[in-house]
């Protein structure tokens, strides 16, 4: 009897055991439980260490995306004072500077799950934002020297830039580094550069007519003055070419088409150097091509909007 008594006990212990055991840690589901003082933590859960890091320092950088917004509003008004455009521009990207400094602080593994906490120093990651805005600062300050305005654009977005980078400084440090360059300064060059040129936008002949009405349309929304048709305005300092072709692919499926529908637009300036290009496809399956056009035409104009900066008109 004793030794059944004995052996009781035992099972009993060990299963109170193995319930603590079991117990996940309480960092997993609040990483202040284990988060050091000063410092930013996150927890990544994976099948195994490399998986879960990596899961951890995604959910760092959402820290970033998801408490930080910055939002910048241009307006550009007419001479009758009409506003002619207003643009938002969001900065969302995470900064690696500052997530150069992640440390694995705690790990912790149960049926085949691995979970980690890494944790990243605030003062330290502070002085690597700090450290990129200077070298912003530094930009901003001989670029706003330009007397042709030309670069401007490009300074407005690095403006951009360092304020999203400030925002991160501040949330970590709670301080915000004054700018030595106005934004007042970096738009109104931009407007006189805007004012300085033209725009002509020719595609050719056979192509959808709403692809080249939308790239103009694009255009002139960024500010830029358009003109268009075949032959070229002797005033135009950029000139956007390119073609867009329907091509019949092989479907075996009747009373079905398939076709690919190809966008190569192409920037250069008057003095023909080339500033930008991109390139749009849409494959689509249809009854005919009337059909397949209309499926397809607004992919294409949505996709040319969002490529359309990249052909880097200044």
């Amino acid at each position: 009897m004793k030794i059944m008594k004995l052996i009781t006990v035992f099972l009993m212990a060990s299963i109170i055991l193995n319930s603590y055991a079991a117990e996940k840690p309480k960092w997993i589901a609040d990483t202040s439980k284990g988060c050091p003082e000063g410092s930013l933590c996150a927890v990544g859960e994976g099948s195994d260490r490399e998986e879960a890091t990596k899961n951890a320092n995604v959910a760092l950088v959402k820290i970033f995306e998801n408490k930080i917004s910055v939002s910048f509003t241009s307006k550009l008004s007419a001479d009758n004072g009409k506003i002619v455009e207003e643009v938002s521009e969001q900065v969302k990207e995470a900064t690696q500077a500052a997530l150069e400094g992640v440390e694995v602080k705690k790990t912790y593994e149960q049926e085949g799950k691995v979970y980690i906490l890494v944790a990243i120093n605030k003062r330290k990651a502070a002085e690597g934002l700090k450290t990129e805005i200077e070298a912003i600062d530094t930009k901003l300050q001989v670029g706003i020297k330009d007397v042709e305005n030309e670069n401007m654009p490009k300074l407005e977005q690095l403006y951009f830039k360092r304020e999203a980078l400030n925002k991160r400084h501040q949330f970590l440090v709670n301080k915000s580094l004054s700018c030595p360059v106005k934004y007042e300064e970096i738009y109104k060059g931009k407007i006189d550069s805007i004012k300085k040129v033209i725009v002509h936008i020719y595609l050719n002949e056979d192509g959808p007519k709403e692809i080249e009405q939308a790239l103009a349309d694009s255009i002139s929304g960024l500010g830029y003055k358009v003109t268009r048709g075949k032959t070229r305005s002797s005033e135009a300092t950029h000139i956007i070419s390119g073609e867009v072709s329907v091509d019949k692919q092989h479907l075996s499926v009747e009373g079905f088409e398939k076709y690919k529908f190809l966008v190569k637009i192409n920037a250069m300036t008057s003095k023909k150097v080339a500033s930008g290009s991109f390139k749009l496809a849409e494959i689509v399956t249809a009854r005919n091509l009337a059909q397949a056009h209309e499926k397809a035409i607004d992919k294409l104009i949505e996709d040319l909007q969002e490529k359309v900066k990249e052909l880097k008109i200044k």
